[in-house]
């Protein structure tokens, strides 16, 4: 189960790191024409918001999503201001509730205060999947590498993609 985490969290910080600098490129456009997400999106561009353990994060710094290629699922990455609290979610890109076990495609990981925590039951719901956008919403529990658990709820994302080929 250990060394499962230790990929986890390999993969997060790889994927995580290319996310931001993809992010930071992108961030560098014309917002002047913003466009509806679609799907009831009710937060503003580049947003993940969740509670954790009791305390409410917004993670509204360096927040995009990719696809890393022709892969059939988009990975969504954000930092808190302060940097020191990361999230990455790996879904399917179809629309839909996206269960997360062990072995499934979708996937949370959370480091909050040099804590790394992964899902080991929860769900992603993705409302809106398109070529530059993704909404939806996800809950969660999580286990640290002590195995100590703590509930995500009230997740919510809207971040721009960039896809990549």
């Amino acid at each position: 189960m250990k060394l499962v985490k230790w990929n986890s969290l390999l993969k997060m910080t790889l994927t995580l790191s290319l996310i931001l600098g993809l992010g930071l490129m992108a961030g560098c456009g014309d917002d002047d024409d913003p466009t509806d997400p679609g799907g009831g999106g009710t937060l503003p561009d580049g947003t993940i918001t969740f509670t954790f353990d009791g305390t409410a994060l917004d993670y509204g710094h360096s927040v995009s999503a990719t696809n890393l290629g022709d892969v059939d699922e988009r990975i969504i990455g954000g930092t808190s201001v302060d940097a020191n609290q990361v999230i990455m979610i790996t879904v399917p890109k179809a629309v839909g509730t996206h269960t997360i076990l062990s072995g499934s495609d979708a996937s949370i990981n959370v480091t909050v205060d040099d804590v790394f925590w992964g899902c080991v039951a929860g769900s992603i719901i993705l409302s809106t999947s398109t070529d530059t956008h993704l909404v939806g919403s996800f809950i969660g529990t999580f286990e640290d590498m002590q195995q100590n658990t703590v509930t995500l709820s009230n997740g919510a994302f809207d971040v721009p993609l960039v896809l990549v080929q």
